[in-house]
């Protein structure tokens, strides 16, 4: 974590993202990055935040722990859906803080109402439930057909580019994660599961043998 955050963290005018890595750091952002605040969100909550006075552990030309870098990125993340459809595209390039679409299709991907599970249960701030309620408030008037199911977009510019195409991540992880962000704690809790990488949840298993570290 210590060399994503020293390498791959970008700051365009106060917006922070993980960009590509090509010799230099590449101002772009794929959607699918957006799982990595959910993903450091689960870090503080099984091992604490950082110590945000050790200077080692600064992000973006700026100090802080995960739990700041998280909501910062989560932020950009966010900010990816400020389009005329109200959906996110594939990926956005970062001109002086302004996000510029760059794959325009919208697949209705799950990773950043995924982290935005995470921040609400970790925090319990409304404000990350309404931002997930706007997310699925576009999905609906967007990608919802009158035959049933919803359909991905061919691009964001365009709300009524219907691709007619529907993955099934949209199911598995997009409405689900929309659908834990507003229900009770106690369903799913993160301190007895976790969720694999298509969004099914697994108990954990209590370990009694050695660490890790001594294996």
């Amino acid at each position: 974590m210590k060399s994503i955050r020293k390498h791959l963290v970008g700051n365009s005018n106060g917006k922070y993202y993980f960009g590509l890595l090509e010799g230099e750091l590449r101002s772009k952002m794929d959607h699918l990055s957006c799982f990595m605040p959910g993903l450091m969100i689960l870090m503080v909550m099984e091992i604490g935040d950082d110590d945000q006075s050790d200077p080692t552990l600064g992000w973006g030309g700026r100090p802080g722990g995960l739990m700041k870098l998280a909501a910062e990125v989560l932020r950009t993340c966010v900010g990816m859906y400020d389009t005329p459809s109200g959906i996110s595209p594939e990926d956005v390039t970062l001109d002086h803080g302004t996000l510029i679409p760059g794959k325009r299709e919208g697949l209705l991907r799950p990773e950043t109402v995924e982290s935005l599970f995470y921040m609400y249960r970790h925090t319990l701030d409304d404000v990350y439930r309404d931002q997930s309620l706007a997310i699925f408030n576009s999905i609906v008037a967007c990608c919802r057909i009158p035959e049933g199911g919803f359909t991905s977009l061919a691009s964001v510019l365009i709300p009524s580019s219907k691709r007619n195409e529907m993955d099934s991540f949209f199911t598995a992880e997009t409405l689900k994660y929309l659908f834990l962000t507003f229900s009770n704690s106690s369903l799913i809790p993160l301190s007895d599961f976790v969720f694999n990488t298509e969004g099914h949840p697994f108990p954990k298993v209590k370990h009694h043998g050695p660490s890790f570290s001594n294996l």
